[in-house]
């Protein structure tokens, strides 16, 4: 009777193990498995947005799922929606690097921000069912394309070209030559210092003032001198050159007006004479276009040396940025 009893026992335990562990393996799948974040199917989970990159071309997600590897073709979703195509370049330390190479919905993915949880499908995203129109992703020829933010994405425009300068202002001196006449009329070149402002109006337009003095000397005549200030406004379009130097075309318009105080006066000074000084002055003053070209080197950061070609004026001179 116990022989009977212990053949009993065993036959039941054999006959009932394999209901009991496949019971058991199914309550631990479910309990580890949560369905949240199981999704559609298999390859579909949640994880978190924890770091956005500026250019948002690259995204550290959470791994908690332990389900990102090196190499895994990742599709983002949010509310079932496909916003970007990327890949996993990294995973380490429950953290993964996602990099982007296709963009479904550019809107959606400026607002994909630090916090948010996304959906991600991982493999072939032909099983997924929604049909979109995508753009052609990006061939990644090496490891560093995968972190390089230099990397430019088919779907995404070209970048407007933008100028090196990167201040609107420059603030410049300089020392040069200012034509006039002499006493005869002819002309003639004086020494020259300026002062001048410029301002960016556009990525390469910029407005420049100009504000100058010079003494001619023994003008109008041999006893006497004149000052001559200088006023001048330009437009300037940038051109860039190699080596971080820039050449600036310009047109505008210069004002130099003319103080002599002494000229015509003196008592040894006839009428004809008189007259003749102050024709002369009246004569050296001036309004007239500004046309000419600019030469700018950078030298170190912020600083330039410049060159200046033009109707209105030559000079040299140093200009700094800000």
């Amino acid at each position: 009777m116990r022989l009977f009893r212990v053949n009993f026992f065993y036959f039941v335990l054999l006959t009932s193990s394999p209901s009991l562990f496949s019971q058991s393996l199914v309550d631990e799948l479910e309990t580890t498995t949560p369905t949240a974040q199981r999704g559609l199917n298999d390859n579909t989970f949640t994880e978190e947005i924890v770091v956005v990159s500026k250019s948002k071309r690259i995204f550290i997600l959470t791994n908690k799922n332990q389900s990102l590897e090196p190499g895994d073709f990742v599709t983002m979703l949010v509310g079932d929606r496909k916003i970007v195509r990327g890949l996993i370049a990294k995973s380490r330390e429950g953290k993964s690097a996602f990099k982007v190479l296709k963009s479904y919905n550019d809107r959606a993915k400026s607002r994909l921000k630090r916090g948010m949880s996304v959906q991600l499908f991982r493999g072939d995203e032909s099983l997924l069912t929604e049909n979109e129109e995508t753009k052609p992703e990006l061939r990644i020829n090496n490891e560093a394309d995968l972190f390089s933010d230099n990397v430019l994405f088919e779907e995404e425009a070209p970048k407007k070209k933008t100028s090196s300068i990167k201040n609107n202002n420059l603030i410049q001196s300089s020392i040069g030559l200012i034509q006039g006449i002499d006493n005869n009329g002819d002309a003639a070149f004086y020494n020259h210092f300026a002062l001048s402002w410029s301002y960016r109006l556009k990525e390469f337009v910029w407005f420049e003032s100009i504000f100058g003095y010079s003494t001619a000397k023994r003008f109008p005549s041999p006893d006497i001198s004149t000052d001559l200030f200088n006023l001048t406004v330009r437009a300037k379009y940038t051109y860039e050159l190699p080596f971080f130097s820039y050449l600036q075309p310009y047109a505008g318009l210069q004002i130099v007006i003319a103080n002599s105080p002494e000229a015509g006066s003196g008592p040894l000074v006839s009428a004809a004479q008189a007259n003749r000084e102050l024709d002369l002055v009246d004569d050296i003053g001036k309004i007239a276009p500004a046309l000419g070209v600019t030469y700018l080197k950078r030298l170190v950061p912020s600083w330039f040396v410049t060159v200046n070609m033009g109707l209105d004026l030559i000079s040299v001179g140093l200009a700094i940025e800000y």
